[in-house]
């Protein structure tokens, strides 16, 4: 419940102080004295767009303050969830600053938070029903949230058991959707896989052999002079037919160098490397003489050896520049072939949980839609009853139900409420036939109905008495009075028969001071809330029928709360 309301610098107020009370607190005033200020100040609250606008002339900034007692769970879960805290006994301090630089400051409970976790939060605390309200009545989904409130708890568990199926349902459609394409294009992808993969493997394919094959090309394609070189190596080295060979000619040194090492020890170290060297030799020859005993040429060698560098040229075309490359293209085809099929099935479980998710979504919005049609039929007595309250005798009101075409979060059905308000005339939908004070009741007889479940504690009503007047108002006053035994109405009025039944009466009212316009606001009893009433109702102060009209009002309407028993 909102317990008070402090404004500074906003629009044309300088600074007010409001204090509301439980039950039905009125605001009057003549016509742009400011009441609809108060109403902005109270959409800030609610996280409603702010504006540099709303910042009065020559000030730096402008701030709206309200007080809360909070007495209900869903509350206490919201700011628990963003990290707030809140007692029964310690209230709510809901502020907001906007200064003229653009800058835009909430803060509950001192603490500065996001605009958006403010929104939730004040959205929470007051529900504003104004002319933008009753617009939101003319839509269908709107209306079809309304009868599910009105169902109460069992229903709007119902509603969410649907709404939590359908995004289940929503969620594996998404998966089936994603997977690649038709069930022909997986197949067509998984062969292509295979393919690859087979051709691959069937190859055989060892890093660095393309290197080691090039090499075996090259030899085999120069056999011949490689033969005769090896030969004409050998024969220097080691047989020396025509020449001395150089083992010969370094043999010769070394049997010269033994003779003179026993003269010149000196000329020991020399020796042992022409020894060396002819060991080195031997090794050497003994190579050539292998090569050249392995003359086991094969024709058909090189064309194999061709064959195989041209199967890997081809497959170093499709799927890498090295062999190594190559190796790693099948590594990954094979797993997207892996995917592909754990993917068929996992396709199939989704294909049943899908079939699974369906059957049970249908069968509970089913069940939601039995319970709505048994909830509406209570909903149209109960209207029918408020709005003859209202001053419409004649009225007929229905929830029209029709299947939709496809299946969503809030079930099957799709729902409107139809209204006729005079006898003979037939049902239609309400956005098509409803006039402004029509629709004014209609909201209101809505909000009385729904009252008892809706959580919010505090309603503000502004000019819930466009397009009517007499003894209409004075009924909308009354069904007002009602509302407020349950919840803390807040209700802007042009209308004397709605403001008779006030709690608390504030009045709206501008005055000049130092050359400026200031809007104040007082709160008024006794005889000053007669005399206002009076100027309502067309007189002033010294009238007296209208003095004794107001006075009767007041009475009229004090007799009538008399069976009201206020929240506490």
């Amino acid at each position: 419940m909102l317990e008070q309301l402090r404004v500074e610098n906003f629009v044309l107020v300088e600074k007010a102080f409001l204090d509301f009370h439980p039950g039905l607190n009125v605001l009057t005033g003549e016509t742009g004295a400011g009441k609809s200020l108060v109403v902005e100040a109270l959409g800030l609250l609610l996280g409603e767009r702010a504006s540099t606008q709303f910042i009065r002339t020559g000030a730096e900034k402008a701030l709206v303050e309200g007080y809360f007692s909070c007495r209900h769970r869903e509350i206490t879960e919201v700011l628990a969830r963003y990290g707030l805290d809140v007692s029964a006994e310690d209230g709510l301090m809901l502020s907001r600053e906007i200064t003229k630089n653009g800058r835009n400051v909430c803060r509950v409970n001192g603490r500065i938070i996001p605009p958006n976790m403010f929104q939730a939060v004040g959205s929470l605390l007051v529900d504003i029903h104004g002319q933008n309200e009753q617009i939101s009545l003319l839509a269908p989904d709107r209306q079809l949230a309304m009868l599910d409130l009105r169902g109460g708890e069992e229903l709007l568990r119902l509603k969410e058991e649907v709404a939590a199926l359908f995004r289940e349902m929503q969620a594996v459609q998404r998966e089936l959707q994603a997977c690649h394409g038709s069930p022909e294009e997986r197949e067509r992808l998984q062969a292509y896989y295979q393919f690859q993969i087979e051709e691959i493997e069937k190859a055989q394919l060892q890093d660095g052999e393309e290197e080691a094959l090039q090499q075996r090309k090259q030899i085999l394609l120069n056999r011949e002079k490689l033969m005769t070189g090896m030969a004409e190596a050998y024969d220097l080295l080691f047989q020396g037919a025509r020449l001395p060979s150089a083992y010969d000619q370094l043999s010769h040194a070394a049997t010269r160098l033994e003779s003179l090492v026993l003269i010149d020890p000196g000329l020991d170290h020399a020796l042992a490397s022409i020894k060396n060297s002819l060991y080195l030799l031997e090794e050497a020859a003994r190579e050539l003489q292998n090569h050249l005993s392995r003359d086991d040429f094969d024709p058909g060698e090189l064309e194999a050896v061709t064959q195989r560098l041209e199967l890997i040229g081809d497959l170093k075309r499709k799927y890498g520049s090295t062999i190594k490359e190559i190796l790693a293209y099948r590594e990954e085809a094979g797993k997207k072939l892996e995917a592909l099929r754990a993917q068929e099935s996992r396709l199939q479980q989704w294909r049943e949980d899908l079939e699974v998710l369906e059957r049970d979504y249908y069968r509970k919005a089913r069940e939601l839609s039995q319970c709505r049609q048994q909830v509406a039929l209570r909903l149209e007595e109960e209207m029918l009853s408020a709005l003859k309250q209202l001053d419409m005798p004649m009225v007929q009101f229905k929830c029209h139900f029709e299947t939709k075409e496809r299946p969503g979060e809030t079930g099957l059905d799709a729902m409107e409420f139809y209204f006729s308000p005079n006898l003979g005339e037939p049902l239609k939908p309400l956005a098509k036939i409803a006039s402004g004070g029509e629709m004014a009741r209609v909201m209101l007889a809505l909000k009385a109905i729904l009252a008892d479940v809706e959580s919010v504690e505090t309603m503000v009503f502004d000019e819930a008495d466009a397009g009517i007047g007499g003894i209409t108002a004075l009924k909308v006053g009354q069904k007002l009075a009602q509302i407020a035994k349950s919840r803390q109405v807040i209700c802007i009025t042009h209308s004397p028969q709605i403001a008779s039944y006030g709690d608390v009466h504030f009045r709206l009212y501008k005055e000049n001071t130092g050359g400026r316009t200031v809007t104040r606001i007082e709160a008024l009893t006794g005889t000053k809330r007669v005399e206002e009433l009076a100027r309502m109702l067309g007189g002033g102060p010294e009238d007296v029928t209208a003095i004794r009209h107001a006075e009767e009002l007041i009475k009229e309407a004090d007799r009538e709360k008399t069976s009201y028993s206020h929240i506490e």
